[in-house]
């Protein structure tokens, strides 16, 4: 990459660059570059969009023990309530 094309892509990118400034970002480029195209020429064993594999994992779905008291309060908190439901006030 060639001090040129950094300065292209910085007008591109509205970025006001120094001259110093231009000569480390050549040099930052290149090394990325140049990571890119030893990544490019790995051969995988099988096409892979992560790097670990991936798998969820489930949770049984228990109830649990709720304190009436306490959902008394938290409904009292709230204005409007459709049996144990608690209503609130739609977004705008």
């Amino acid at each position: 990459m060639d001090k040129e094309t950094v300065k292209k892509v910085a007008e591109i990118a509205r970025l006001h660059l120094e001259d110093g400034e231009i000569e480390e970002l050549t040099k930052d480029l290149e090394k990325i570059l140049d990571h890119f195209s030893r990544l490019r020429d790995l051969k995988a064993e099988k096409e892979m969009y992560y790097v670990h594999e991936i798998e969820n994992e489930y949770r049984a779905d228990e109830a649990k023990d709720v304190d009436e008291a306490k959902s008394e309060r938290i409904r009292g908190q709230f204005t409007k309530t459709e049996g144990k439901h608690l209503v609130a006030p739609k977004s705008k």
